[in-house]
């Protein structure tokens, strides 16, 4: 019985041997690869449904921006005298507001020097091209 004992890893290294050589193993090395070409494939697209996904909320938030723009540009300042009477709108059209998109991007610094008896001190006009770029609406 002691004579089969160095017989049995000889008999596992056999049969290791004859399943690698075997079509059983071959087959299992092809479905291997290709689940990992699967796998890459689906980890792209997945990347690629993200990308998708945030261009798309992208072009839609630039698109509702593009729109709510659009939209003040077509609301003259004169209109606003015939919701809001007593609204004293000259300071504004001095300074070249002419529709509500001009108003898009002010805030309480612009209001204030606006308000201010000597705005037209604070703000030198021969450099200015658009509102927003006002130093003091910073």
């Amino acid at each position: 019985m002691l004579w089969l004992l160095p017989l049995v890893p000889l008999l596992a290294a056999g049969f290791f041997v004859a399943y690698r050589l075997s079509p059983a193993s071959a087959a299992s090395k092809r479905a291997s690869k290709a689940v990992a070409a699967l796998e890459s494939l689906d980890s792209e697209l997945k990347k690629q449904r993200q990308d998708i996904d945030s261009s798309l909320s992208q072009a839609a938030s630039n698109y509702i921006q593009e729109v709510q723009v659009g939209r003040l540009r077509s609301i003259q300042l004169d209109e606003l005298k015939r919701h809001a009477s007593g609204m004293r709108l000259q300071a504004l059209k001095d300074v070249g507001i002419r529709t509500l998109a001009d108003l898009r991007g002010w805030n309480e610094g612009c209001r204030v020097a606006l308000k201010s008896r000597n705005f037209r001190t604070m703000v030198d006009f021969r450099h200015l091209n658009r509102v927003r770029r006002w130093p003091h609406c910073a």
